[in-house]
């Protein structure tokens, strides 16, 4: 999963959001977290596009907890297997990792 945008919506409501890929796999779901990865909450997606290999959009709406926190994302795909939490390089096989960025709010 990767996180591409960070919104502020006003109210103290943020919005985050990006797209997940897991090749022919699938995206079953996007959890994200807005407390460094101490709890989780799924993301709404997008409906799935045509074809076996494509990504889905996702989004989520929180309200933020005031002051800088961290938002972390990761994916579970279409057989239940949650994306890895340690970063790995994209030769040979792709990266891997849970997606983090500090938010002000």
């Amino acid at each position: 999963a990767k996180l591409h945008a960070v919104n502020r919506l006003g109210g103290g409501t943020i919005q985050v959001g990006g797209h997940a890929y897991a090749g022919i796999r699938g995206i079953d779901r996007v959890e994200v977290s807005t407390d460094g990865g101490d709890s989780w909450s799924d993301a709404t997606l997008s409906e799935p596009l045509p074809g076996e290999d494509v990504w889905r959009m996702w989004a989520y709406e929180y309200q933020s907890p005031g002051g800088s926190h961290e938002v972390v994302v990761r994916a579970v795909d279409g057989t239940g297997a949650t994306q890895e939490m340690v970063p790995a390089s994209a030769f040979p096989n792709g990266p891997a990792g849970w997606v983090r960025e500090t938010v002000e709010g």
